[in-house]
């Protein structure tokens, strides 16, 4: 885990959106042989110690920002990002694995100790500007309301609807962020996705237009 302290504490009841660039370790002086999932920003008040090279924190199976998907990518960056609400002036972030053994998923990505993942972490970003930082895979929850997504699960097509929202572009990405739709959508209220050629997964749906930016999720199963 790495940890800072942040330029000043956030305020109670405010929206933060935040944001970081992940890339997954293979091999070095570390034999790293596997990646997993749950890297995320979990926001604290007290500066966590470090001691004997490891860091003194009570695993909290809770970040405030995190991927539930395995972060494999050797080559390439991973968008992981969110929002949430401040519940507390929180003063530090923490940028790792915050859940136990028991509630990581693991994947082998080649020859190396299976029990060891890192990741490498760049560009971290936090404001309460949604525009201000890389938002490709959020999931803000409490917009989800306002958009329609149905059968969800999908297996042979997913409508997206969006009412009277003035959307313009819809953009559809996977559980790695890599882009798989970008659609412009002038004068409708709704797409249907043909489902069936897409894998099975976790897919994420991001709504712009004129004002408006909302994002959706939704699974594909065949």
């Amino acid at each position: 885990m790495i940890g800072s302290e942040l330029l000043s504490p956030l305020t109670v009841g405010q929206t933060y959106y935040a944001s970081f660039w992940v890339n997954a370790a293979y091999g070095g002086p570390q034999q790293t042989g596997s990646a997993c999932n749950n890297i995320g920003m979990l926001f604290t008040m007290d500066m966590v110690p470090w001691v004997m090279g490891m860091p003194q924190i009570t695993l909290r199976n809770h970040a405030h920002v995190y991927t539930q998907q395995v972060v494999s990518d050797t080559t390439g960056w991973t968008l992981v990002s969110g929002s949430f609400v401040a519940d507390s002036a929180y003063r530090y972030v923490v940028i790792g694995n915050h859940f136990s053994n028991a509630n990581t998923a693991v994947q082998v990505i080649g020859p190396g100790n299976p029990n060891k993942a890192y990741v490498y972490v760049d560009a971290a970003c936090l404001s309460t500007d949604p525009e201000a930082c890389p938002m490709w895979t959020s999931v803000q929850e409490n917009l989800m309301e306002e958009i329609s997504l149905w059968p969800n699960p999908a297996s042979d097509r997913l409508l997206i609807g969006w009412g009277s929202m003035p959307v313009q572009r819809v953009s559809l990405l996977d559980a790695l962020g890599r882009l798989v739709l970008d659609r412009e959508v002038w004068g409708s209220n709704e797409v249907v996705l043909a489902t069936r050629e897409y894998p099975a997964g976790l897919y994420h749906v991001l709504l712009e237009g004129a004002g408006v930016k909302r994002s959706g999720k939704f699974v594909v199963v065949h």
